[in-house]
Order: structure tokens, then C-alpha cells, then sequence
């Protein structure tokens, strides 16, 4: 099952979300923040992630008050879906880190 719509990059992080929550996955908005010599993504809601939400009112309310949010999505165990954030930082290289050990994507 595809889990990602396949015009994603066309749609408005609004309806990008609404497409997520379709597929039963829960979403919160989120914003870049700066940590140090790089930026993370931190939650603009109370309970981050906690707090995530698949039903359409409550996303529609969130982006109406954060129209450029960024979408976080709840990962894991619960949601059936695994994440790897593959980062370039402080002089490492995760794509390269991983194919050393013999990972393929």
C-alpha cells in the first residue's frame, strides 16, 4: 500500500496533510527551529506528536492558524510506518554511513 500521494509536491501543506490523514496516518503542524548549527523540526502544538490528529476539522483548524506549517507525522509501531532520516552533519555523511554497513534503499 502506498501511503503517499503520488502529486504530493503539487499539493498546499493543508491539503498534503488532509491527503496523510485519508490514509489513516495522524498529523500535527510543525515549524523549523534553529538548534545550534542546524535546524529541527519542532511542533507548534502542545503534546507534538501526542497530540496528532487524523480527523479533517481538527487539521483544517490547525492549518488556518498555521497556513505554512511544516506536517509532522506520527511514526512508528502505531502508525506502521518506519522512518529513516538519513542527516548530513559535522562532517558525516548518513547515505554514505549506511551503505558502508551494508544498507540499500
Amino acid at each position: 500500500m502506498n501511503m503517499f500521494p503520488n502529486n504530493l509536491n503539487t499539493l498546499s501543506p493543508l491539503e498534503a496533510a488532509l491527503a496523510y490523514a485519508e490514509q489513516g496516518l495522524k498529523v500535527f503542524p510543525c515549524r523549523e527551529k534553529d538548534d545550534g548549527d542546524y535546524k529541527v523540526k519542532a511542533p507548534y502544538i502542545a503534546g507534538g506528536f501526542k497530540s496528532a490528529s487524523d480527523d479533517p476539522d481538527q487539521i483544517r483548524q490547525w492549518w488556518a492558524k498555521f497556513p505554512h506549517a511544516l506536517i509532522g507525522l506520527v511514526t512508528g509501531r502505531e502508525a506502521g510506518l518506519v522512518v529513516i532520516d538519513i542527516d548530513v552533519a559535522k562532517g558525516k555523511r548518513g547515505l554514505e554511513t549506511l551503505k558502508a554497513l551494508g544498507v540499500t534503499l
